[in-house]
């Protein structure tokens, strides 16, 4: 009897070592999320180094697009981290939207396009990231649209660059003038632009329908995405929306307002 009781007896040490080793490492109780931020900075970080955008820029646009959520959709249609249209993820070679690297690539191409398009004004880049450039051609400046005016102000103020948000907030938009820019314009729909210029603000789009992830975003502090790999130089220019210019076409460029961005 006693040598059957022995043969069933376990040490608590050797039982509890075979528990642990069963349950696996405790990778399980960490939020998915705060796992999954850590290759979108990677992502974002090659990005920006080979288009020359600063990295705190585009993880800005991206909190503020989808809160780093790369499943995001709007009713538009606007889709992934960086929030691409089907028409902008063609010109930039994106295939697959919800594929994030994909994604973000062509987001920073489509930033990078901007900034050339518009002389490196960070108010208009990021007018016409959201509403297209036509509708910031067209009225010489940000468009008369709440979300695209809500969409700059808080890109800015994530960027910490409150003296643009108050000029912003402050004064009218300058008139836009030809022939800026290093590269000829490209005319492509915006991240959430349909292809026609809405004929009254109440026609802007709609913002992104998707799930609160706002902690994913916070977890990506400013260790992971500070080392910003380009500026946008010189002063900001604040806009305001001004009545559509008789006159003025699609072809027309941004003002000679630039933006600093400083690394903190």
């Amino acid at each position: 009897m006693g040598i059957l009781l022995a043969l069933f007896f376990v040490p608590s040490h050797v039982a509890d070592f075979f528990s642990a080793s069963t349950q696996g490492p405790h990778l399980s109780t960490a939020p998915p999320l705060a796992r999954d931020a850590l290759p979108v900075t990677v992502y974002i970080r090659a990005a920006a180094t080979r288009y020359g955008v600063p990295e705190k820029l585009v993880t800005a646009v991206i909190a503020v697009e989808s809160e780093f959520n790369p499943r995001a959709v709007s009713r538009r249609g606007a889709t992934g981290l960086m929030q691409l249209m089907p028409a902008t993820a063609a010109t930039f070679g994106v295939r697959d939207r919800l594929d994030a690297p994909q994604n973000i690539d062509g987001g920073v191409r489509h930033l990078r396009a901007l900034m050339d398009r518009f002389a490196d004004n960070l108010p208009l880049v990021l007018a016409a990231y959201n509403a297209g450039e036509r509708p910031v051609a067209v009225y010489g400046g940000i468009p008369p649209y709440p979300e695209t005016r809500q969409f700059v102000v808080r890109v800015l103020h994530r960027l910490g660059d409150r003296r643009a948000v108050e000029k912003m907030l402050a004064q009218s938009a300058p008139q836009v003038r030809r022939g800026q820019g290093r590269r000829p314009p490209i005319l492509i729909t915006s991240s959430h632009e349909t292809g026609a210029l809405p004929a009254d603000p109440g026609d802007a789009p709609d913002r992104p329908i998707r799930p609160n992830v706002r902690a994913a975003s916070q977890r990506v502090t400013a260790a992971q995405t500070g080392n910003a790999t380009g500026k946008l130089t010189g002063e900001s220019k604040a806009l305001l929306p001004a009545p559509p210019p008789p006159g003025v076409s699609s072809g027309a460029v941004g003002p000679e307002g630039r933006v600093v961005i400083q690394a903190p």
